[in-house]
C-alpha cells in the first residue's frame, strides 16, 4: 500500500476553479478549453527545463534530494524511516522509534525492501530511474509495431502532464515497480505469458501496488476471454509478496493488522477514532479525470474495440479507489491509466487514437495532482530539486539534547476525528524530524504509526496544545522532551517555566520560507518549533 498516512491534497481543486473564473471570467474558462494545445506547446519546454536543473545535483547533492517540490521534498521523508527502521530491526522486530515505542515492524510487510532501499540511499534518482525506465519500456512495442508509430506515441507519453507530475512531483519508490508495467501490459495484449510472468515478478521487488493493479487488471482481462489461463502470470508475483505475511501469521496478528490497514486507507469506519474524508467525495478535479477517461474509452471502442475492455477496467479500478477503498494515490491510478493508454494505442495504428490518448495523458496540472498557482492551473509549473541537507542538520542540531532511547513528545491540536486534520496541516514539516529522530534512535511522538495503532474510539488521546494537556499526555506516554509551535518571530508563550519546563532551543521554519517559494508545504502560519525539557527528566 502507498501513502498511508500521507495527504497528497495540495488543494481544493473546487475552490482553485472558482478562483479562475472570478479571476479571468471567459478568459479563463477559454484557457481550460484549449488548455491541451497549450500543453502540447509549454510541455517540452518544461520537461527539458527540469532536466537541465539536475546539473545541481553534484558532490553529493543528490543524496537529500527526494523530490522536486517542498511538499514531497519533505514529506516523504516517511518512507525514509521507514526504511532505516526496517534495515535496523528487520520485518521480525520491533522498533522502539516508531508508533508508541516497540512497533512491530511485520507490520510493514506491504514494503519491498529493494526498492524501499533504493529509494532511501538514492532520493529522487530513484525516482528518476524508475520513471525512464517505464518510458523506455515501451520500446519492446518496436516487435509489434511500425517505429514512426511508436516514437510519435512514447514522445506524447513523454511531454504529456502525467508524466511531468509523476516524475518531478509525486512518485517515490514505487516507480521502482511502475518501470515494468509496460511489459507486463505487452505481455498480456500479446499473449505472451512469460513476458507478462517475469514482468509482474519483476514489479513485486518494486511496489505492491503495481501487482495489486496487475492482478485487477489480470482478473478482467481473464473474465473477458473465459479464459482462465490468462490469470497466471500474475501468480509468481502474488506469491512473492505473499512471503511478506509470514511474519505477521507467525506472530499471529494479521487480523489486527489488516484491520488497522482497513483503516488507514478509509475502507473501515465502524468504531473508528480518525475517520478519512477525502476518499469520500468525487470533487470537480475527479470528475473531469474521468470525463478525459470516458472519452479515450468511447475512441477506443469506436475505432479498436478489442482494446475497451481492459480500458474499462481501468477506469473501473479508479472509481473504486476514488469512491469506495483507497488503496493507492492518486497518482498511482493516472500512472495506471496513461500505461493502459500508451498499449492501447501502440497495438493499433489509428491516427484519431492520438487525439484522444494526449487527452487522456495531459490532464491540467492540477488535475494531475501537481502543486501549482491556481491562478496557472493547467501548466505544470517549473521545477528544481529540493534539497534538504542543510534541513537535516539544523534538525539534528535542533535535537542534539536528546540522547538515544529518549522520548520526545510534540504537542497539536485535536483533529476532532478528522483524518485529514491530523498534525494540524504540518504533516510534511514533521516528516523529516521523525526521519531525525530515528536515525539518532530516539522517539518523536505522535507520527502516523501511533495513529494507526490507537485508530480505535477508546484510544487513549494525543492532542493538546495547552499545559495541562500536555504534562497528562507526557506523563502516560513517559516523555522526556517537549515540542511546542507557535507563530514565527515570536517569544515562546504560555507559562512553561512555572510548569516546571527548561528552553533548549528554537527551530525556525521562516527561514526556509525562501525554499519553498509558492509552493508551502503546509496549511497553516508558519512556525518556530521550541525544545523544551522538564526538569525532573534532567534531574
Amino acid at each position: 500500500m502507498e501513502g498511508e498516512g500521507k495527504s497528497m491534497n495540495h488543494g481544493s481543486i473546487d475552490s482553485d476553479v472558482a478562483r479562475l473564473w472570478d479571476r479571468f471570467g471567459w478568459k479563463g474558462f477559454l484557457r481550460l478549453v484549449f488548455y491541451p494545445l497549450s500543453v502540447l506547446i509549454m510541455a517540452p519546454l518544461r520537461l527539458f527545463d527540469a532536466l537541465f536543473s539536475l546539473r545541481t545535483l553534484r558532490q553529493g547533492r543528490w543524496r537529500h534530494c527526494l523530490q522536486f517540490n517542498p511538499f514531497s521534498g519533505l514529506g516523504n521523508y516517511f518512507y525514509w524511516t521507514a526504511a532505516i527502521n526496517l534495515r535496523r530491526y528487520g520485518r521480525s522486530g520491533t522498533s522502539p522509534c516508531l508508533g508508541t515505542g516497540s512497533y512491530p515492524m511485520d507490520r510493514f510487510f506491504y514494503y519491498s525492501s529493494p526498492s524501499l532501499f533504493a529509494y532511501w540511499k538514492l532520493g529522487a534518482l530513484a525516482v528518476l530511474a524508475g520513471m525512464f525506465g517505464w518510458w523506455g519500456a515501451h520500446l519492446i512495442w518496436l516487435a509489434h509495431q511500425d517505429g514512426a508509430w511508436v516514437a510519435l506515441v512514447m514522445a506524447l507519453a513523454l511531454f504529456s502532464t502525467t508524466f511531468y507530475a509523476n516524475t518531478f512531483g509525486l512518485q517515490n519508490y514505487n516507480s521502482l515497480g511502475w518501470m515494468f508495467f509496460p511489459l507486463g501490459l505487452f505481455g498480456m495484449l500479446t499473449n505472451n505469458a512469460w513476458v507478462a510472468g517475469a514482468a509482474w515478478f519483476a514489479a513485486s521487488f518494486g511496489s505492491l501496488t503495481v501487482v495489486i493493479v496487475a492482478a485487477f487488471l489480470s482478473a478482467a482481462w481473464a473474465i473477458e476471454g473465459s479464459d482462465a489461463a490468462r490469470l497466471l502470470p500474475v501468480f509468481p508475483a502474488i506469491l512473492k509478496l505473499s512471503a511478506h505475511v509470514f511474519p505477521l501469521l507467525r506472530q499471529g496478528s494479521f487480523q489486527t493488522t489488516v484491520a488497522n490497514i482497513a483503516k488507514a486507507i478509509g475502507l473501515k469506519d465502524h468504531r473508528t477514532k480518525y475517520r478519512r474524508t477525502s476518499t469520500k467525495s468525487f470533487g470537480a478535479g475527479r470528475l473531469f479525470y474521468l470525463l478525459l477517461c470516458m472519452q479515450f474509452l468511447v475512441s477506443v471502442h469506436i475505432l479498436f474495440p478489442d482494446g475497451a475492455p481492459l480500458v474499462a477496467a481501468g477506469i473501473g479500478l479508479f472509481l473504486l479507489n476514488s469512491v469506495l477503498f483507497r488503496f493507492a494515490d492518486e497518482q498511482s491510478m493516472h500512472m495506471m491509466m496513461l500505461s493502459l493508454g500508451a498499449a492501447t494505442v501502440l497495438q493499433v495504428r489509428e491516427p484519431m487514437l492520438v487525439v484522444s490518448f494526449w487527452l487522456l495523458a495531459s490532464p491540467p496540472a492540477r488535475v494531475a495532482c501537481f502543486p501549482s498557482s491556481p491562478q496557472v492551473w493547467e501548466i505544470v509549473p517549473r521545477v528544481r530539486p529540493f534539497i534538504t541537507g542543510a534541513l537535516i542538520e539544523k534538525l539534528e542540531e535542533f535535537f542534539s539534547p536528546v540522547g538515544p532511547g529518549q522520548r520526545v513528545w510534540m504537542a497539536f491540536c485535536s483533529p476532532g476525528g478528522v483524518y485529514e486534520k491530523v498534525f494540524d496541516g504540518y504533516r510534511a514539516l514533521l516528516e523529516p524530524a521523525l526521519y531525525v529522530a530515528s536515525s539518532r534512535s530516539f522517539h518523536l511522538m505522535p507520527d502516523w504509526w501511533g495513529i494507526w495503532q490507537l485508530n480505535e474510539e477508546n484510544s487513549p488521546e494525543l492532542w493538546g496544545r495547552d499545559e495541562s494537556s500536555v504534562k497528562q499526555n507526557m506523563d502516560f506516554w513517559k516523555a522526556d522532551f517537549l515540542v511546542v509551535y507557535q507563530d514565527a518571530g515570536e517569544p515562546l508563550v504560555g507559562s512553561w517555566g512555572r510548569e516546571g519546563f527548561d528552553v533548549l532551543g528554537q527551530f525556525s521554519w521562516k527561514e526556509w520560507e525562501v525554499a519553498f517559494g509558492d509552493a508551502r508545504p503546509y496549511t497553516g502560519n508558519t512556525p518556530d518549533w521550541w525544545l523544551l525539557r522538564r526538569r525532573e527528566s534532567a534531574s
